[in-house]
This record gives structure tokens, sequence and C-alpha cells, in this order.
């Protein structure tokens, strides 16, 4: 009798509960074919020929987290950039319309903290009338960015000022000239991406939250280079031939060169004056802050990486009188200026966009 009771209860129970209990069970059969979607896709992208793995690959990451990489030149041209306050309003007359490029350095993390930004707050200050672009893009070196000039050149854009800013982008790529996703052993210990994985960029970032809070060990590149392998979203077969190092910095600085013959020859076919930095890094600094210097500590290899090149890069930009040099701009600071390798906080932005407003000045003047 108590048994039936117990039934009867629950029969009643669920009756009463029915349209809970049914969007329940509408809940788990949503979440079971989304698993299964996810599970078959990535079966199929780890099993699909490389070749059709690129696109499909760059567009599940084209808003993944804190990258969120735009589309890749060599894929789709694009003209989205970030928005700089503009024009000025100190004059009626057409602004000078300047176009700014480069990478993360150059995008930065806030729009109202990046070099474009400084530079048109100087630039406005001065009383000069400027629109000026951001075409910063996370990731991206110089030969990227030619792509994106000479795209928007033909489709009617016409810049008065293009201004590049570069040079530790184009170092830190296997294979010089080739786009920021060919990652050397030195900038990749950051992110590791397993080749059978192709979601590994998402389970790499749950990775690194999980050492910084010291659950799991970080990983030097000596201790996972054996079971690891280069990011495969742009997986060519060239991608895993050894380099020499000197031989390699001394190839992207002749392509980083090449680059800037082309975009020179250009500006007089399009009307533009074109101006180029080779932009500082934690390593050309002269005096490091205590929290730079634990960055300099923790991220030997890398920093050992860009120390290396700086000879061979003082030889080829004493070749350049087109390039201007800002490895030494931060000597008289001795407080924090970088975030990490190469990204500076606000005040080192807007040290480098008084730089180049000083320029630009002199050239807007003459």
């Amino acid at each position: 009798m108590e048994k039936s009771q117990k039934e009867n209860r629950l029969i009643a129970f669920s009756r009463k509960n029915k349209k809970f209990f049914s969007f329940i069970l509408h809940i788990f059969t949503v979440l079971g074919i989304a698993f299964t979607f996810l599970f078959f896709l990535e079966l199929y992208l780890a099993l699909s020929p490389i070749e059709e793995r690129v696109i499909i690959n760059e567009d599940l990451l084209g808003g993944v987290g804190e990258f969120n990489f735009r589309h890749h030149p060599y894929l789709d041209y694009v003209h989205d950039y970030q928005a700089t306050e503009n024009p000025c309003g100190n004059s009626s007359q057409a602004p000078v319309k300047i176009y700014m490029y480069g990478g993360s350095t150059m995008f930065a993390h806030s729009e109202d903290e990046s070099i474009p930004f400084y530079l048109w707050e100087f630039l406005c200050d001065k009383g000069f009338e400027v629109k000026i672009e951001n075409f910063g893009q996370a990731g991206y070196l110089s030969s990227q960015e030619v792509f994106k000039l000479i795209h928007q050149l033909r489709t009617g854009m016409n810049p008065d000022i293009v201004i590049f800013y570069d040079g530790y982008n184009d170092l830190g790529v296997k294979a010089s000239g080739y786009p920021h996703m060919f990652l050397t052993q030195q900038v990749f210990e950051f992110f590791v991406h397993h080749e059978t994985y192709p979601f590994s960029h998402t389970v790499n970032h749950t990775y690194s939250h999980l050492a910084n809070l010291g659950i799991a060990n970080e990983k030097t590149w000596e201790e996972m280079k054996g079971e690891v392998d280069y990011i495969d979203y742009f997986s060519y077969d060239f991608i895993h031939q050894e380099h020499d190092e000197i031989k390699k910095y001394e190839e992207a600085m002749r392509l980083y060169l090449e680059n800037v013959k082309i975009i020179e020859s250009l500006e007089d076919t399009y009307g533009f004056q074109s101006f180029f930095y080779w932009q500082p890094d934690i390593t050309t600094k002269k005096d490091h802050s205590e929290k730079e210097k634990e960055f300099i500590e923790k991220h030997s290899s890398l920093i050992n990486y860009y120390k290396d090149s700086e000879g061979t890069v003082d030889e080829f930009l004493n070749r350049s009188d087109k390039v201007k040099d800002l490895r030494r701009i931060f000597d008289d600071y001795s407080d924090t200026i970088y975030s990490d390798a190469v990204h500076k906080l606000p005040e080192g932005n807007k040290v480098v966009a008084e730089k180049i407003a000083n320029n630009l000045i002199e050239y807007l003047q003459n």
C-alpha cells in the first residue's frame, strides 16, 4: 500500500511538472545535437587535406578570444579598421588623410590609447586638420600591409600620407616575409598548437590560464618541441625547414627593405607620402623596470632571439634613408613602458606618437 502511494505521488509530481521536465529534455537534446555536430566537424577538419583546412580554420578563428584575427590578405581583402576621432574640426578645408599600418602594437587594445589616436591628438592640438585611419592588425607584418595598401589603392582609396610601424613581427616568423601564422620557436612558446587538434587555439588559451593559476605547469619550448607542431592553419611544407637564425634575420630585413621600395615606387603614381618606422621592443630599452626585468627573465629564449638580431638590423637599416629607427626612443625612461616583449603601455604609445607627429609636422609645414 505504501509503495503504491509513493508511485502515485511520483506520477502526480511528474504530471504537475510535465512542462519543466519537457523543457529539460529539450535542453539536453539541443546540447546533444550541438556536441555531435562539433565532434563530426572536428573529425572532418582533422582528416581533410591541409589546403581545405586553410579557409575553414581561418573563419573559425575570425572572432575567437583575444586574438580576433581579421581575414588574411591572401584569402580575403577587408576594409575594416579601428576608429579614430576624426576630423579635428580646426578648419573647413579637406583634412589630410593619414593611413597607419602595423601589427598589434599599432592596433592596440583600446582605440583611445593607440599610437594613431595620440598622433591625432598631437596634430589636432597643433592646428592641423587630419583624418587618421588605423589599419593595424594583430599579427601582421610589412608584407601583409603592402598587400593591404595595394588593394585599397586599386579600389579608389587615396591617402595623403601612409605610415608603417613594423619590425618585431617581420623578424618573428618562421619563413621570412610570410604571414605571422608561421611562428618562430621563441614566439611559439606562448601558443601551443597540436597539429592533430584543429581547435587547439581554444584549448591552449584554457591551458595558459591554468598555468597562470599554478594548476598546470608552463612548458618551455625545449620541453614541448618534441610533441608540438607549428600552427596548422597555413601549413606549407617549407614551414618545417630549419633555418640558420642569422641568415633568417638577413632575409627578413632584405624583404622588409624590398617592401619599403615597393611602397616608395607607388608614391608618385598615387600621390601620397610614405613614412616608415622600425619599432622598439623591450630588448632595445636601456634601463628596465622591475616588471620588465621579470618578463625578460621569464621569457629568456624570446628575449635572446631578438637581442641576437640587433646587429643584422643595424646593418640593414643603415642602408635606408627612408626608415626611421625608433629602437632607442625609450633610453631616457626607467619606468615601466612594456607590458610584454613589444606591446607598450599608453605612455609608451604616446611617446612614439609624438615622435611621428614631429616628423609629420615638419613635412606638412614644408
